[in-house]
Parts: structure tokens; C-alpha cells; sequence
């Protein structure tokens, strides 16, 4: 009986994920319409409030690591760099935050997987506006 609600619970958070994922692609190509930076604000809005409601759809149960948490994670991280012109950090950056991930227990080696946001760090760390999700960096 337990394992049935928990299967409805998944998939009525899967149909929302989808729903709200579909909202994300439409806002994501009208954002790239735009030309004035006042309408890009809103639609910047838009897309926090629309990430605050695929976190608020999150199990609190799994601490942060569903696949679901760690999708949001990447489109969130994607479009910020998209946001910033893809943008690069310096190499020294990379470096430091590429240390800092070498120390940190939720780490899987050896590939340097980040157990929270699912990242593989050797890449993560060279992004610009990319963030640790234990905010180490």
C-alpha cells in the first residue's frame, strides 16, 4: 500500500517536472527573442520563480540528491552560463575551486563526481557564475 502511494507521489511529481519543463523551453526561447533588457529582467524572474517550484516539488526526504534535484541543478547552472555568453573562468579559478572539490567528502572518485549536484567537477569548475552546492566556492 505504501510502495502504490509512493509510485503516485513519483508520478504526479514527474508530470509536473514535464509540465514545468515545458514551460522552461518556452521561456527560454522568448528570452532569446529578446533585445530589450527590461522584458529579459521578467523572463529572468519568471525562470527563478519556475526553479523555486520544481525545488518546492522535491522530496525534502532525499537530501537535495533525487535525479530530479540534480537535473534542476544543471538546467539552472546551464542557463546562467548561457546568460553570462558562456563565459570561462580564469584558469587560476578553476584551479582553486578544482582543489577545493579534491577534499571534499562528497566527492566520487575517480571520476570527481559531486554525490549532491551530479556534476563531474573537472568541467563544473571552469564554468563562470557555476557554484558549489555546498557553497564551498
Amino acid at each position: 500500500m505504501q510502495d502504490m502511494k509512493l509510485n503516485q507521489k513519483i508520478i504526479a511529481q514527474e508530470a509536473k517536472i514535464k509540465e514545468l519543463s515545458g514551460k522552461y523551453s518556452k521561456l527560454l526561447d522568448d528570452y532569446k527573442k529578446l533585445k530589450q533588457s527590461s522584458i529579459k529582467f521578467r523572463i529572468e524572474s519568471k525562470l527563478d520563480r519556475l526553479f523555486s517550484a520544481i525545488y518546492a516539488i522535491l522530496d525534502s526526504s532525499d537530501n537535495g540528491t533525487s535525479l530530479i534535484h540534480k537535473v534542476t541543478l544543471f538546467f539552472k547552472t546551464m542557463f546562467k552560463w548561457a546568460l553570462s555568453g558562456f563565459k570561462l573562468e580564469e584558469a587560476q579559478t578553476q584551479v582553486a575551486r578544482f582543489e577545493i572539490c579534491k577534499h571534499c567528502p562528497e566527492i566520487i572518485k575517480p571520476n570527481m563526481q559531486c554525490r549532491l549536484c551530479g556534476c563531474l567537477m573537472k568541467n563544473k569548475v571552469k564554468i563562470s557564475g557555476a557554484s558549489c552546492p555546498l557553497k564551498k566556492w
